[in-house]
């Protein structure tokens, strides 16, 4: 009896070896999509007078200013992303809001603002 016990322990250490030695060499490969971190850059603003592109709008017009979010590590836009435009009166001024704007399908944020005299930089900010 104690015979068979030891052979039958000994035939189940041999399996469980066996199934071990079987799975520690077994490679599992599993599809992963990995999606890339965009990192985000934009476009300088392009200012839109009564259709024209210009940099130098006439005070009191309606103008439109508009920029494009983009990926540099590819050539994907990136919509969905707050964009504020700003002006002030010197470059290192004190800047004030214009508006804000979130990017569409294509990446691009477009406001509408009446231009003033104090306008003499504009710039679009975002934080992604």
């Amino acid at each position: 009896m104690k015979t068979k016990i030891i052979i039958a322990i000994i035939a189940i250490v041999l399996i469980v070896s066996i199934v071990t030695a079987y799975a520690a060499n077994l490679i599992i490969s599993i599809p992963v999509e990995v999606t890339p971190v965009p990192t985000p850059t934009i476009t300088p603003v392009s200012i839109t007078d009564n259709g024209v592109i210009t940099t130098s709008p006439v005070n009191g017009d309606t103008i439109t200013l508009s920029t494009t979010i983009g990926d540099t590590s590819s050539s994907y836009t990136i919509n969905g992303i707050t964009v504020t435009f700003l002006t002030c009166p010197t470059q290192t001024g004190t800047y004030t809001s214009l508006g804000t704007a979130i990017t569409n399908s294509v990446g691009i944020a477009t406001i509408q603002t009446i231009i003033g005299s104090s306008n003499a930089w504009i710039e679009a900010e975002f934080t992604a």
